[in-house]
């Protein structure tokens, strides 16, 4: 029977440490093993956070395409932009992006050179706009399904205004002094069309027809031009129609240059100019010309009669210009939305 055995076949326990060593040992193991998980748990963290993504590939059932795609540690998914492998391609898979054209001529000379069976075109009137889809839908032939396509390939182009469109335009309607409608119409007076009324279509003639209108050319304007300036502070004496259809307006002067002789005064003008810049294409617009005698003196302005007419008709003929020089189908508003 050895020293560990008991007379009953028992392990004798070994002797007690003093109190002292007992107490303090047990105290660091339980210290030392409630520590040891704070550390797994904390390590185990770690790896998560740091754990590094994992790029695998899938493939689209529909299509048999494969893509590659990151898996990120929270589990989540993102693709991986085809982008990334530019810098090693000889070219990219496929031409994206907006070309902006300054000139018409330029938009459809773009247009026929990259164009395809399926591109279209499409004119936006609001915003007198025309662009381009290179890789626009289309249907299959055979069995007239759609065939969508990515529409990334565009040319556009924005109708900018002739100058003498906005010159017109932002000055219809303004009321002016004599002195301030004189320079007006010098410094305008080349837009200025001689016309007869059978040179005008059925619209103008039947206009100035009701109105009993009464065509001022260039070379009347002028005059009344410089008549305006002669007597610019002279006092009018009186304004009246007469049997022409024109005005008259007469002045009392105490300018030793001026004759005080009445003014004619047509009722309307027509101006020849371009609707938007670097055009060939010039429209006629009837303008009538207006004035009114006040305590001030007389205030003269002209309005514009449909020049929503006019740039319909402008914009119109442009676009399809653009669809006849280039083949392609044009569209009067803007493409789907992709939602």
């Amino acid at each position: 029977m050895t020293d560990e055995e008991n007379e009953e076949g028992g392990v004798t326990p070994p002797a007690a440490p003093n109190s002292f060593h007992s107490h303090n040992e047990t105290t660091y193991r339980d210290v030392v093993a409630d520590r040891t998980g704070d550390l797994l748990r904390e390590s185990v963290a770690v790896a998560r956070e740091f754990r590094k993504p994992d790029v695998v590939g899938v493939i689209e059932p529909d299509t048999k395409v494969s893509s590659l795609v990151v898996i990120k540690p929270d589990g989540s998914v993102d693709q991986l932009s085809p982008s990334v492998f530019d810098a090693y391609r000889g070219a990219p898979k496929r031409m994206t992006g907006v070309a902006k054209m300054t000139r018409l001529e330029s938009f459809i000379d773009h247009v026929n050179r990259f164009k395809q069976s399926r591109s279209a075109l499409f004119a936006v009137e609001e915003k007198a706009s025309l662009y381009a889809i290179f890789d626009y839908n289309s249907v299959n032939d055979a069995t007239g399904d759609p065939l969508p396509a990515f529409g990334g390939h565009r040319v556009a182009y924005d109708f900018p205004l002739s100058e003498e469109w906005k010159a017109w335009n932002v000055d219809n309607g303004r009321k002016m002094d004599l002195g301030q409608f004189a320079e007006f119409l010098e410094d305008r007076i080349v837009d200025v069309d001689t016309v007869d009324l059978d040179d005008l279509n059925t619209d103008m003639q039947r206009f100035i027809g009701v109105t009993e209108g009464k065509i001022g050319t260039p070379t009347k304007l002028v005059e009344l031009s410089r008549g305006l300036r002669i007597n610019e502070e002279s006092t009018v004496t009186d304004i009246r129609n007469i049997s022409s259809g024109e005005g008259q307006i007469s002045f009392s002067s105490e300018h030793s240059d001026s004759a005080g002789a009445p003014l004619s005064i047509p009722t309307v003008f027509v101006i020849c100019i371009p609707v938007f810049a670097r055009s060939t294409d010039f429209y006629r617009l009837v303008c009538r010309l207006r004035y009114r005698k006040s305590l001030a003196g007389v205030t003269f302005w002209y309005e514009i009669w449909r020049a929503d007419r006019v740039f319909d008709v402008a914009f119109t003929e442009a676009i399809e210009a653009a669809r006849d020089q280039t083949g392609l189908p044009l569209f009067i508003g803007t493409h789907e939305v992709r939602v």
